[in-house]
């Protein structure tokens, strides 16, 4: 939603979304388990994201997933037909590409 996008972007262009996460690392840090579900499709490109009800999320907040500590991100859900088939690859690269750097 539009409050979410608007925490991590900033006036200077450069997008963060860590802090949204800093109050549930120390709940989930022992956990070999780390699931959270990503509610929407990430994109690179800052102009395609958007808020209801066609959701594209910036992958700022992806990286503050796994910055957070999550290891799981489920992502099968209803608005992933909200966009292109290119974020869903996009988004399936990056998991991957955070899983194994």
């Amino acid at each position: 939603h539009q409050s979410l996008i608007d925490a991590g972007a900033s006036s200077d262009g450069n997008w963060n979304y860590d802090k949204i996460y800093t109050h549930i690392q120390d709940a989930i840090k022992d956990a070999d388990i780390k699931m959270i579900d990503q509610e929407t499709v990430f994109t690179t490109d800052h102009d395609s994201v958007s808020s209801y009800p066609s959701f594209a999320t910036p992958t700022e907040v992806g990286d503050a997933i796994v910055k957070a500590g999550f290891n799981v991100v489920e992502s099968a859900n209803n608005h992933i037909p909200h966009r292109h088939t290119e974020l869903l690859e996009n988004q399936l690269s990056r998991c991957h590409t955070s899983r194994n750097p």
